[in-house]
Parts: structure tokens; sequence; C-alpha cells
């Protein structure tokens, strides 16, 4: 019945907010949203119409990927968590030398402050 009629493209999406959850709704609230009968199903006419509008009832079929596109794709992950993993070390790297740097600055200020406390404290005693 089906194949008799001429198949054209599919005009429109559904959208498929409509068909979640359809297992949890009584059957004549599926059947109103068809716009079919439980009983007799579609007319020969309707179905074809539905074929002509919507297209085959089919999933598309998406290309396969080859071995080696798949091998790239491995291998692009790996690296990206390498490339990840160093800049981590890096980052670390980064983040302690600019600590003992700052350490250091404050360091060398304080002392230059204790000279000059020390200045004072020995022109206080002459």
């Amino acid at each position: 019945m089906w194949r008799s009629c001429s198949t054209g493209r599919r005009t429109e999406q559904r959208a498929a907010a409509n068909f979640f959850h359809v297992e949890n709704m009584p059957v004549p609230q599926i059947c109103a949203m068809l716009k079919t009968d439980a009983e007799r199903g579609l007319t020969e006419e309707m179905a074809c119409a539905r074929l002509a509008k919507d297209g085959p009832n089919q999933l598309q079929q998406l290309p396969r990927m080859s071995g080696e596109i798949m091998e790239m794709q491995s291998l692009q992950a790996r690296l990206q968590k390498e490339i990840e993993a160093n800049l981590r070390v890096e980052l670390q790297r980064f983040v302690v030398e600019e600590l003992q740097v700052r350490r250091l600055n404050e360091l060398e200020a304080l002392q230059k402050e204790d000279s000059r406390h020390s200045a004072d404290i020995d022109a206080l005693r002459d």
C-alpha cells in the first residue's frame, strides 16, 4: 500500500517536544495528536499524503567515520589532555616564581626599612 504512493521531500520538521513522553499519554490522546484511529489506522489516501509530506518512516543514517578519522580524534583528545597538563605545570611554576619574587621584594623593602631604623637609632645614641 505504501509503495504505490509517490514519495516527496519532507517539507517541515515535526516539533520533538510533541512526541516526548508519549509512553505516559493515554492512547486516545496520542491518536488525536497523530490524527489517526487506533482501530482502523490511516486510510490509503491519508498514508500517501503523509508520505508525500513527511517522507518515509525511517531514521536517517549518519555517515560512518573511518578508522583513520577515529584515530585522529583519539590522538587529538590525548594531545589536548597532555597540553592541558603541561599548561597546569607551567602555570604552577609561574605562580611559585611570582610568589618568590614578591617575597624577595618584601624582604628587600624590610631590610631597607631596618637599615633606616638602625641609622636612626645610631644617630640617637650619638
